[in-house]
């Protein structure tokens, strides 16, 4: 399918626009704040410094077992936020694919199946995010504070599902190579 190429590419912009948009909402007390993977994985470095801060020995003797639970969870939270980023990179490689299939003039088959692939780690990355989110929210319990996953995680849904669904037409209707018209040939000599 000829069109095949072109909505790649747009998908794939669409999806590299949700990688700056939020990610999560947080909502404490009343005030919300939108975070995006881009500052989760790059942002927030005094904040690192102090969940990673190691007390001395005889505080952390002293400290109780709970508020230390919640310390190692807080850091495991902490360290997983740092690859949110990652999770558009399913994206960036689809975007490599329509280039590429733009310089080309079409999307082969090989390029069509690794772009069902990659849409559908994509689409099974939101999953994660979402019940992963769901499990330690629940697993912590905080009160009054609540996340919820903002338009930047619904892209990776949205353009995940595109991207299987524009896979899967190159995978089945392949386009046919394009001749090359800036090419003259020379007439057979028989």
């Amino acid at each position: 399918m000829r069109a095949t190429k072109h909505i790649l590419f747009a998908i794939a912009i669409i999806g590299l626009v949700g990688a700056f948009m939020p990610l999560i909402r947080i909502r404490s007390h009343g005030i919300p704040m939108d975070v995006t993977p881009r500052e989760l994985s790059f942002g927030f470095e005094k904040a690192h410094k102090i969940i990673d801060y190691e007390l001395p020995a005889f505080a952390e003797k002293r400290l109780p077992a709970d508020i230390k639970s919640t310390r190692d969870d807080i850091r495991l939270v902490a360290g997983a936020m740092k690859w949110a980023m990652a999770l558009f990179i399913p994206i960036g490689l689809m975007m490599l694919f329509a280039v590429l299939a733009q310089w080309k003039g079409r999307l082969t088959r090989i390029a069509a199946i690794a772009v069902v692939l990659l849409g559908a780690i994509s689409t099974a990355s939101w999953f994660v995010l979402r019940y992963a989110l769901d499990y330690g929210l629940e697993e912590i319990a905080i009160k009054r504070t609540t996340v919820v996953l903002a338009p930047g995680a619904h892209f990776l849904l949205v353009v995940g599902i595109g991207a299987v669904v524009v896979g899967l037409l190159g995978t089945i209707r392949p386009e046919a190579a394009r001749v090359n018209a800036g090419r003259a040939r020379l007439p057979d000599r028989a």
